[in-house]
């Protein structure tokens, strides 16, 4: 389906996106393809006047923290999502095959599909809310508290910036304690020491750490990908090479499911955040299918 040309556009724009974009030059680029820029948001309150507002597009431009604010804001709603990856991973805009120059990215609106996708919903004692690249116990969670400076800071170099991070989860693996725990795939109980459980709706999460490259954001299912104990010497392994800048593929037990409940575990991230509150405690995640509608094109390899 052809998308309509000119659209009413609502940019949400991120200044501390990895590749830092100036807005004048998005302004730009956006306009010289024919479309009306309606609002730039900055704050999540400008985001939800803008719908009130009945745009047609709302463009995330920023890394997936930037994505992830748009997807819970449009969820469920008829407004159509178009990504300017521009962040350090860009775990999302690579799922989706979306092109990484912001030339081609504005380009392709005209003649792009329009794909619904998966959403995922998490709920634990700080409360609900969705994510569109993953949740989960052990490792991530731990490596973002771990380095919440070198995932922030911006220095106009993200490829420096991703292999920091890469060696960063890589150190934090090599010191990770497993956590006894108990999670439930739909009807499966499995109970263990567990050094990571990560809830997928698409394959990589954090600095492009690809858990499982067939998680797919819109059959209607969640990916469990579960590491061990015995998983230990597999998960450093992978996370030495991606920090090397190597190619890797990490083996690891995979379940698909539409609920899930861990029980026990310590800290959960739900996509970037991590949320306080009920922290050792159950939480769960279940899919919200089709909740989002955005603009991908042709699957790039991650």
């Amino acid at each position: 389906m052809m998308t309509a040309t000119p659209m009413k556009i609502c940019l949400l724009y991120s200044q501390g996106a990895g590749d830092g974009a100036p807005l004048r030059e998005l302004r730009r680029k956006i306009e010289d393809a024919g479309h009306t820029i309606a609002r730039v948001a900055r704050t999540d309150t400008d985001l939800q006047a803008a719908l009130d507002d009945a745009v047609d597009l709302v463009v995330a431009a920023g890394g997936d923290g930037t994505v992830g604010r748009a997807a819970r804001a449009l969820a469920g709603r008829k407004v159509d999502l178009a990504v300017l990856p521009l962040g350090t991973a860009n775990n999302v805009a690579r799922s989706l095959g979306i092109p990484d120059t912001l030339d081609e990215a504005i380009a392709g609106w005209t003649g792009a599909r329009r794909q619904t996708i998966d959403l995922g919903i998490a709920q634990g004692g700080w409360g609900e809310r969705h994510f569109i690249e993953g949740a989960g116990i052990g490792l991530i969670p731990a490596g973002i508290l771990a380095l919440r400076d070198v995932l922030h800071e911006d220095d106009g170099n993200p490829e420096g910036r991703l292999g920091r991070a890469r060696r960063g989860f890589r150190d934090v693996a090599a010191d990770l304690a497993s956590r006894p725990c108990t999670v439930t795939a739909d009807a499966e109980r499995i109970e263990g020491d567990f050094l990571a459980i990560e809830v997928l709706n698409v394959p990589a999460v954090g600095p492009n750490l690809v858990f499982s490259p067939d998680a797919d954001p819109s059959d209607g299912l969640l990916t469990v990908v579960i590491a061990e104990q015995r998983h230990r010497q597999v998960l450093a392994e992978y996370l030495k090479r991606k920090a090397a800048g190597e190619s890797a593929a990490l083996a690891l037990p995979v379940r698909q499911a539409r609920t899930i409940e861990i029980v026990g575990g310590g800290q959960v991230h739900v996509d970037d955040d991590l949320p306080t509150g009920g922290v050792e405690g159950r939480v769960s995640f279940r899919v919200d299918p089709a909740a989002l509608r955005i603009l991908s094109g042709p699957v790039q390899p991650l």
